[in-house]
């Protein structure tokens, strides 16, 4: 059985004067809002449960897409290993998947 949501996803509307859009970390002081120069764009969406369905989900038509693959390097605590090791094999998957071998 799937099921459906309505959610608010939140979208960027790019700065009017065409500058680039950018998000501080910090807040400002006199009003506590984030200082950012673009405008967030709310819509309130349906979201669809995929669940069994996953195989209809493809970069083509959905802009993401499952798949079944187990990760050879699973230690996450060096960054040397993790750039030497991970990347290159995260770099192979999107090549196959993709079809840009």
């Amino acid at each position: 059985m799937t099921t459906n949501t309505i959610s608010t996803l939140n979208y960027l509307l790019a700065p009017p004067d065409g500058s680039q859009p950018y998000n501080r970390v910090y807040t400002d002081d006199a009003t506590g809002k984030p200082i950012r120069n673009w405008i967030e764009d709310p819509h309130d969406m349906q979201v669809e449960d995929v669940c069994e369905k996953e195989e209809l989900c493809k970069l083509d038509n959905a802009g993401f897409q499952y798949g079944r693959e187990a990760a050879k390097h699973t230690s996450f605590s060096n960054d040397d290993e993790i750039e030497c090791e991970c990347y290159p094999e995260s770099i192979d998957l999107i090549r196959r998947v993709t079809g840009r071998v």
